[in-house]
């Protein structure tokens, strides 16, 4: 098992302090957005098409309510992810071997010959031999559950840490509507992330009881104890259909709230900032563009 505290630690260390110079970027945006719609107020009401600034009051008051919740709601967020990866790796960090070797198997082995011998007898080799080749298997996905849980779980921490540490850099694309899908594109992140730790446990809870109570249960009393040998299928696929069922819920969360494609994208982590950055330099000069032009309209040269 993994020394999770400490690795979930230096994420969440490494993140905020490397995203820290993101609020001074976020407070610079939102000052320049606030000033972009005075200066659109200022050309309406001077072209004569009325007053229209006190329509974004609101959002000012909202930006305002938010920005000084935001550290409030953060730190609860983030100890939302680390508890629940705590979590996970308490009750589902340690490997989990779907068939492991005890001394009912020779009680039921006992009862199959009881039951019919000629027969337990001719199929002992292919039933030692399978159960061998069963016990290997069944430590060889154990291993490999674990380390998909270590990719997964950590990979999305890692994720959620940067989208909650970019949020002050994100927010104030509410005050441009030309740009507002950059910041609720960030809100549908966030939910996506709140989303997918508790389909993690769900699903590694899931795989624990089918290895406990069908994949164990099936290789004692069918596979030992009659003699069934064709359910060896049921003894090797489900674990590996456990197996996929991690992956998988992740999928389910990133259905459920796509992430980004270009923005804060699960799979990137410097490039979100600097494609946002990208366009919101080139948006915010067409915006300056074409208020100087209607200025210089509205003034008749």
């Amino acid at each position: 098992m993994l020394p999770i505290n400490d690795i979930l630690d230096v994420i969440q260390q490494e993140i905020f302090s490397g995203c820290a110079f993101l609020s001074k970027i976020g407070l610079a945006f939102l000052l320049l957005f606030i000033a972009l719609e005075f200066i659109k107020g200022g050309i309406d009401a001077t072209s004569g098409r009325g007053f229209t600034l006190d329509k974004t009051l609101y959002l000012y008051l909202f930006l305002a309510v938010v920005y000084s919740l935001y550290p409030q709601l953060q730190a609860e967020l983030k100890t939302y992810g680390y508890r629940f990866c705590e979590y996970i790796y308490k009750n589902f960090g340690h490997l989990n071997v779907s068939v492991t070797p005890t001394l009912k198997i020779f009680q039921y082995l006992w009862a199959a010959y009881l039951a019919n011998p000629f027969k337990t007898l001719l199929l002992l080799p292919v039933t030692i031999l399978g159960s061998v080749l069963i016990f290997i298997l069944a430590v060889l996905v154990a291993i490999l559950s674990m380390i998909a849980t270590d990719i997964v779980v950590l990979t999305a921490f890692l994720g959620f840490e940067f989208t909650l540490a970019c949020g002050p850099f994100f927010i104030p694309f509410f005050m441009s509507g030309e740009m507002n899908h950059i910041a609720k594109q960030w809100v549908n992140n966030i939910l996506m992330y709140c989303v997918e730790f508790p389909l993690i446990a769900l699903v590694l809870r899931l795989v624990e009881r089918l290895n406990e109570e069908v994949v164990n249960e099936v290789f004692l009393e069918d596979f030992i104890g009659k003699n069934q040998i064709l359910d060896i299928y049921v003894v090797i696929f489900i674990p590996l259909l456990g197996l996929g069922m991690i992956w998988q819920a992740v999928a389910i969360s990133k259905m459920l709230f796509p992430p980004s494609g270009g923005f804060i994208s699960s799979s990137s982590i410097g490039a979100p900032v600097a494609a946002a950055t990208a366009y919101t330099v080139r948006t915010v000069t067409k915006a300056v563009g074409q208020a100087v032009s209607a200025a210089v309209k509205g003034a008749g040269v």
